[in-house]
């Protein structure tokens, strides 16, 4: 997706794409200057739409910039490895939804951004690079490995652990627990 320049795929209402070489997966931004968006649901301007189903193992944000978008109703599950893989400006969004993220995505190196909703890390999932959660939710039930911030309107909770420094600003919350309980 943005290959050579700039590329969009949003999947959206149930539609399902499936990625027949698996070895490589999806590959976003791939050459320096390129810029690519994946969208589950919607785009970032949209009105969040129910979302679709992306079927890889692997989503490799490369050298350009990559951004992976969700902005969807209901819930959903997201399979796929994220991994950094190049210089580029590679990020995740999360706008609307509930969104689970369930594999080992430790090689992700990018930033994590919610917006808005509900994005979890799984037990026994992971997630690499930094996050600012603005508004929404940051539920971390596997690990997040990086650094993230809480400010105003932001919640952080989960049963996981969080391997970097955790930032709260005024107006923040942070939850352990998926009742009662304790970060790491």
């Amino acid at each position: 997706i943005g290959a050579e320049g700039t590329g969009t795929l949003v999947i959206r209402n149930g539609g399902s794409v499936s990625i027949g070489n698996v070895r490589s997966g999806v590959i976003i931004g791939f050459i320096d200057g390129s810029s690519g968006v994946l969208a589950i649901g919607a785009l970032a301007n949209e009105a969040p739409a129910l979302a679709g189903t992306l079927q890889t193992e692997r989503m490799v944000f490369s050298e350009g910039a990559g951004t992976l978008v969700f902005n969807h109703v209901g819930a959903t599950e997201f399979a796929a490895v994220l991994h950094s893989q190049g210089n580029g400006t590679h990020s995740l969004e999360h706008y609307a939804g509930n969104t689970t993220l369930t594999a080992d995505s430790s090689g992700f190196l990018g930033v994590t951004r919610v917006f808005g909703g509900r994005l979890a890390v799984a037990d026994g999932a992971v997630l690499g690079g930094t996050a600012s959660v603005t508004g929404g939710a940051l539920i971390v039930n596997g690990s997040f490995e990086g650094p993230v911030e809480v400010l105003s309107g932001g919640r952080l909770g989960g049963v996981g652990t969080v391997g970097g420094t955790v930032t709260l600003a005024s107006g923040a919350t942070i939850a352990p627990g998926n009742s009662a309980g304790t970060f790491t």
